[in-house]
This record gives C-alpha cells, structure tokens and sequence, in this order.
C-alpha cells in the first residue's frame, strides 16, 4: 500500500548497493571478522584496509570510514507542461575502529552504523 501512496504522490525509490564514489572500496561489513583479537598486528591492519581515516589516544585506535548508497530517490512535481524532478540517495555511513594492546595487536573492534 505504501509503495502505491508513493507512485501517486510521483515518488520513486530504487533500491541500490554501491559505494559512494568517494569511498573507501577496500571495507565492508565483513571486514571486521579479518582481525583476530590478540593475533593480528597492526602492521597486518596497515596492510590489510591502509592508512587509517582518523587515529585516536596516540595512535592507540585506528577510524576507517566507508560509504555505502543503499537507495536513490525520485520526485516528481508539477501539471499543466510545468514542473520538475527531485532526487537524492539515502546513505549508510560507516567507521571501523580498531584499538591496540601495548604489544600492537588488536585488542578490540567496533563498527559504528549511521544513516542519513
């Protein structure tokens, strides 16, 4: 029902799932299961994603951000020979941190999820 409201109203939503073309394309959601707490290093982290995006406490953690464009939308306006289209995409934004121990190995990974 919704999706017919929204075809009435001249609104259109495509769903997708590519990189924002300013990304990162080296991370994903999966990422994280490549780094084994106490036994990756962060010579492996480096060669594996790269230089981080943000680094926190010293170098102590380690920020990867990615993008993700997850659908893109359409708005149709206007009657009578006038009007336009509106669009845009809806985004999930995301960072991957990963902390070291005093031995340089992983002790912790966090992945942040954010919508816009």
């Amino acid at each position: 029902m919704l999706a017919g409201v929204a075809l009435l109203a001249g609104c259109l939503i495509v769903p997708t799932n590519y990189y924002e073309s300013n990304s990162r394309h080296n991370l994903n959601l999966l990422t994280q299961t490549n780094l084994v707490i106490g036994v990756t290093t962060r010579e492996d982290v480096l060669l594996l994603l790269g230089e981080p995006d943000c680094g926190i406490d010293m170098d102590q953690s380690y920020g990867y951000k990615w993008s993700k464009v997850k659908a893109i939308w359409f708005i149709a306006a206007g009657s009578g020979g006038g009007g336009g289209v509106a669009g845009g995409g809806i985004q999930h934004d995301y960072m991957l941190w990963v902390s070291f121990d005093e031995s340089n190995r992983v002790s912790q990974t966090q992945l942040v999820k954010h919508w816009r």
